[in-house]
């Protein structure tokens, strides 16, 4: 079971959105609720949710509060992402996308349209740009580091990430195992919520753990640094597509 999956049935059984988060950021084995009570007030909700999941053996149930331990991490990365969650961001990323839209730049004090910020920074920065803002007009990011080509330019650190790892140049460690394993969760967030702010930060917390992360660091025992490293160039990958921008095989 991924905490994807237990955070599902959880979910199911309360009939309220429960996500699983990491017991520590740069440890994928342990994942933890919050009280199950915070999620749902009804008594039997919570009693049915318990017994939907506590015959797991890797569950254990404390004060309401679950613990999901990953004996085998490497199989939980490479489980698919959610593709209805993928069709619903990449709606959200569409109905963004309209180059007559008028936006404004928060760092900058002033208003530019969609059009001056691609025609300035190119279309990916643009679109990212967009995405990331927290009402869809909103511009938080300098419009002189928009397209700069350098890590300013939040796309591309998640760029220049998947170019590292597509060709092997790009190490994995706990940090950037846990971010894949929270990817699916962080995606069905976006999915009901219509907000793609939140996916869009997730990506650029991934990208820097996959640009910080060094190989040399020990191997695990329960998960591969290469299975990690697979896992989140397709998760980058993903990720950029659903926004309608191509992952660079190389930049």
């Amino acid at each position: 079971m991924t905490p994807d999956e237990l955070g599902q049935a959880l979910s199911s059984a309360l009939g309220a959105s429960v996500r699983l988060r990491p017991a520590a950021p740069d440890d994928p084995t342990v994942w933890r609720t919050t009280a199950l009570r915070d999620h749902a007030r009804d008594v039997a909700a919570v009693s049915r949710a318990r017994r939907a999941v506590e015959h797991d053996p890797a569950v254990t149930v404390v004060d309401d509060v679950l613990s999901l331990r990953l004996g085998d991490v490497d199989a939980a990365l490479d489980a698919p992402l959610p593709a209805e969650a993928l069709d619903g961001l990449r709606r959200q990323f569409a109905q963004q996308w309209r180059p007559d839209a008028d936006l404004w730049l928060t760092r900058d004090g002033r208003p530019r349209s969609y059009a001056d910020l691609a025609a300035h920074a190119g279309d990916a920065s643009a679109r990212w740009a967009r995405a990331r803002s927290s009402d869809g007009t909103r511009i938080d990011v300098p419009f002189d580091r928009l397209g700069s080509r350098t890590l300013d330019d939040p796309v591309f650190a998640v760029l220049l990430a998947h170019d590292r790892l597509a060709r092997g140049r790009a190490g994995a460690d706990g940090r950037v195992a846990t971010a894949v394993l929270a990817t699916p969760m962080v995606l069905r967030d976006g999915a009901r919520t219509g907000r793609t702010r939140p996916f869009v930060l997730h990506l650029e917390a991934l990208a820097a753990a996959v640009l910080a992360a060094r190989p040399t660091e020990p191997t695990p025992v329960t998960w591969t640094p290469p299975r990690a490293a697979h896992a989140a160039r397709i998760v980058l990958a993903s990720g950029l597509d659903t926004a309608g921008i191509p992952a660079p095989a190389q930049i």
